[in-house]
């Protein structure tokens, strides 16, 4: 932790409040109903849980898949596999097909965009498959209270989601996000529906054991990385330009260009280097 003195004052800088900066979403006010610390506290969980970790992630954004989501489960499960855990991640079509191209070290399942019965029996045979001892999801939609699945702007997006919320019933689970309509939401689904610009139509009703919100989904991931850097005694953040780069590549958006560009929600490289190195500086201090 950083301290800074302002007139006197000593004012505390934590990681929660550098994966929050440069909102523009309301994430911001969700704080108010989560631990003042809630990455620390989902990082310490995950490393009480990391012997298999089972990822979630791919958001649908105009016929593809965006950037923010995988670049942050390529960098921690790349991470996770070099503290010793195994590591798979499970996407719908959209981002599956991404991921195959860049030829991530870990395996990557493929989820059904189909109804409910047959979500739920693909749900369960997974889970029958990896037996994973964490999820963890990273810019994933969630469910809203209509049982259907929208984007930021309250289109609905049902028929280009596959049901991988289903898989969250399991008791030991991670959401991160940073719109509202993310699995884990539904933690603070009442502040949701109050501050989220379409939130009464978005808010995923999807809960999970511990959430973590920042700005970019992205951040959220480098912001447990920090704590874990912390605890592991070695700097697990990196660069995310390759990880982008390569995605980009195969097919990966940015949501808010809609174009295949080396930005993340509009972030370009640049801004998201100065996060990842502030971050780099919480864990130095």
């Amino acid at each position: 932790m950083v301290y800074i003195y302002i007139g006197g004052i000593i004012i505390s800088t934590m990681i929660e409040d550098i994966i929050l900066e440069k909102d523009k979403r309301g994430m911001s006010a969700l704080r108010k109903v989560l631990p003042l610390d809630f990455c620390k506290k989902a990082a310490e969980f995950l490393c009480k849980h990391m012997e298999n970790v089972l990822i979630a992630t791919g958001f649908y954004v105009s016929g593809f898949c965006e950037t923010d989501g995988p670049v942050g489960a390529v960098m921690l499960g790349e991470a996770l596999l070099g503290l010793g855990s195994h590591v798979s991640v499970v996407t719908d079509r959209y981002c599956y097909e991404v991921l195959k191209k860049v030829k991530v070290p870990f395996d990557v399942h493929l989820f059904p965009i189909a109804g409910e019965k047959e979500s739920r029996k693909a749900a369960d045979d997974l889970m029958s498959a990896v037996n994973p001892s964490v999820l963890v999801s990273i810019e994933r939609c969630g469910r809203a209270k209509d049982g259907l699945y929208y984007n930021m702007r309250g289109e609905d997006i049902s028929a280009y989601t596959g049901r991988i919320d289903f898989l969250f019933d399991f008791p030991w689970t991670i959401g991160i996000g940073d719109g509202g309509n993310e699995i884990g939401m539904g933690n603070v689904y009442d502040a949701v529906k109050e501050v989220v610009l379409h939130g009464e139509t978005i808010a995923s009703v999807v809960k999970t054991t511990h959430l973590v919100v920042s700005t970019v989904s992205n951040w959220g991931v480098y912001g447990l990385l920090a704590y874990l850097s912390e605890s592991e005694g070695e700097i697990l953040l990196k660069r995310e330009d390759k990880i982008l780069g390569d995605l980009v590549k195969a097919g990966a958006i940015d949501s808010s260009s809609k174009k295949p560009e080396l930005a993340v929600d509009g972030f370009s490289l640049e801004e998201t280097s100065t996060i990842i190195q502030k971050l780099k500086q919480q864990i130095k201090s």
